[in-house]
């Protein structure tokens, strides 16, 4: 029994995560591309917008391609 919990307890701390989850985003195919300040070109503010859930510390560089 104090196996199960021990492993249980493992588990949890190998596979449970407090950081933000990024979920799935539809976004239009609209092209209005957006340069991130990770160098990465977005191909519209939706797309730009479901990036930055994911790391909060992304901004916009500039509108159009990096």
């Amino acid at each position: 029994m104090k196996f199960l919990i021990v492993c249980t307890l493992l588990a949890l701390a190998a596979f449970g995560s407090t950081d933000a989850v990024c979920g799935p985003t539809v976004c239009n195919l609209l092209w209005d591309p957006i340069c991130g300040s990770d160098g990465v070109t977005y191909g519209n503010q939706c797309m730009f917008n479901a990036q930055k859930e994911c790391d909060p510390s992304l901004t916009v560089v500039k509108p159009g391609q990096c």
